[in-house]
């Protein structure tokens, strides 16, 4: 069954940001160029956690400049 990005990126005019939180990017990746993901390095990521027992760095320690010079850029 294909993810969201997937659904999303499946036409090359379409390009697609995604912000990978607690997700292990090896299973959600998208085999289309158009599909972009963004996610911070952090010891506690891939958890697969719906709830955070910390402090949600995956998230919280990607700034918005770098969503938007990713959209901006499509790189």
């Amino acid at each position: 069954m294909p993810g969201t990005t997937d659904l999303l990126s499946g036409s090359p005019n379409w390009p697609v940001v995604v912000l990978m939180s607690p997700n292990d990017p090896r299973y959600t990746e998208s085999e289309y160029e158009s599909g972009k993901v963004i996610r911070e390095d952090v010891e506690c990521s891939p958890c697969q956690l719906k709830t955070c027992p910390t402090d949600r760095r995956c998230m919280t320690m990607i700034i918005p400049e770098k969503v938007v010079q990713t959209c901006a850029s499509g790189k």
